[in-house]
């Protein structure tokens, strides 16, 4: 059975608030009735974190290899998968696949990005030092003060999801993307305090979801 995934319909608008409409500069659009994408450059990102599965404790439970899709929601709350989408370990995200492109857990038509795929995506922002500002969402609702740089300009519409290594920590302060490359780095990440984007290494905890369409 196909996952056909639910995806997140918030919105930021210039000040930091939260409507039905985009008001950044990029071109927002549904393909074959599928997810709201937002096309930056030659890609068409979904525009917001996967939130698909079924919930479990992170303090009770490990996400493993079977039939259900498990997800963590920061703090154990479920309307926090609601508004920044599940997290998820790397080997979940990827469904135990390790191959690099992988559908993973996505929809069909999508897969989980490359560290390839994001930089092309960083280069096209403008590079390291500034893409992550593209990617935030405005304001200080979704992102701690002082959300440096923030724009969305690109309209990927980043939120402060958070992490979970073991219990959550970060929310409004940083966000984690899986990439499905198994060597470095594993992650890019954007902080609250500065408009760059950090890249890693590590098979830990639970991190965010944001499908790209093939």
């Amino acid at each position: 059975t196909a996952n056909v995934g639910k995806y997140l319909k918030v919105i930021a608008t210039g000040t930091g608030s939260y409507s039905g409409t985009q008001t950044s500069t990029a071109t927002t659009q549904v393909i074959a009735n599928g997810p709201p994408t937002v096309t930056i450059g030659s890609q068409v990102w979904m525009q917001y974190n996967l939130n698909v599965g079924t919930m479990i404790d992170y303090l009770a439970a490990s996400q493993n290899d079977n039939s259900i899709v498990e997800k963590f929601c920061y703090g154990n709350i479920a309307s926090n998968c609601t508004t920044y989408g599940g997290l998820y370990s790397w080997d979940e995200a990827m469904k135990y696949i390790s191959t690099e492109g992988s559908q993973g857990i996505c929809s069909v038509g999508y897969h989980i990005p490359s560290y390839s795929d994001f930089t092309t995506l960083i280069t096209f922002l403008g590079g390291t030092s500034v893409a992550g500002g593209a990617m935030k969402a405005t304001g200080t609702t979704y992102w701690s003060a002082p959300n440096t740089g923030a724009t969305n300009s690109s309209g990927f519409n980043a939120l402060g999801a958070g992490l979970d290594y073991d219990g959550p920590f970060g929310f409004n302060i940083n966000t984690h993307f899986w990439t499905s490359t198994s060597g470095y780095p594993k992650f890019v990440g954007l902080q609250n305090n500065s408009a760059a984007v950090t890249r890693n290494e590590d098979f830990i905890g639970g991190k965010s979801v944001r499908c790209l369409h093939n």
